[in-house]
């Protein structure tokens, strides 16, 4: 009887080993230690395999699986043959999305928001200026200014490609930036609470003879002053090119 695998012990080794065939391809799996000693219980282990599943890697995988996983490992895939497989994947549940390499989706985000308003680099300015549409030089410097403040430093960590960004990342960040007004008041309520008990204590040293009073035309230690978005007009400017990625990423 013609066997739907081979047994077979090598000279050095003191199990059995059992490889079975791919009958998708006609080729052979790696080969399996059965840990028996004998040709009949190795014989009957991979029957059990055949039947139940192979172990793999601390699981056991049903033999059809096991089959799909080599030939999907072992074929020769083009462009559309991934493309089909990670649709597929994508359409039981298995990928949210997915992105290929050398498309403009595979750009890394943050390169792509670099270039965005880049006068020079950005296709977007460029196709508004060849249909005449209005854009400034100006206007895209200040939104440079925008994306290396607010945007760079949030998605810097995440470090996706293009094609990797969803809706639920834009919205995220939209919700960051919102809170960006209450973080920076209470971070400027700390700074100017520290420098008014630095003048005090100065005070309280001059009157003790601990210290020296300043000259009278000696500057007082300038206040820092942080800027974040503070009104609703400054945040819509700010987040402008989400129109962009919600056309984009619907």
């Amino acid at each position: 009887m013609k066997l739907p695998f081979s047994v077979f012990k090598r000279a050095d080794r003191r199990f059995y080993l059992v490889k079975f065939k791919n009958n998708e391809t006609g080729a052979y799996f790696p080969p399996l230690s059965t840990k028996k000693e004998t040709e009949a219980e190795a014989v009957q282990v991979a029957f059990e395999w055949l039947k139940n599943g192979i172990p793999h890697h601390k699981e056991v995988i049903p033999f059809k699986k096991y089959t799909l996983r080599d030939f999907a490992k072992e074929s020769e895939l083009d462009n559309s043959d991934a493309k089909f497989i990670c649709k597929e994947l994508q359409r039981r549940g298995f990928l949210k999305s997915f992105v290929f390499s050398e498309t403009s989706q595979a750009i890394d985000f943050i390169q792509f928001l670099r270039n965005f308003w880049d006068w020079d680099l950005s296709p977007y300015i460029k196709e508004r200026l060849r249909k005449n549409h209005a854009i400034h030089r100006r206007y895209a410097t200040e939104m440079e200014g925008v994306i290396t403040k607010y945007w760079i430093p949030f998605f810097m960590e995440k470090r996706k490609a293009l094609g990797e960004i969803t809706r639920q990342d834009i919205e995220d960040f939209i919700t960051h930036l919102e809170s960006l007004k209450e973080k920076g008041e209470m971070e400027q309520a700390q700074i100017d609470l520290e420098l008014y008990e630095k003048e005090l204590r100065e005070k309280a040293d001059i009157s003790s003879g601990l210290g020296k009073p300043k000259r009278k035309n000696a500057s007082r230690e300038k206040r820092i002053i942080l800027r974040f978005p503070r009104s609703a007009k400054r945040r819509n400017t700010q987040i402008l090119t989400q129109q962009f990625f919600y056309a984009k990423f619907p």
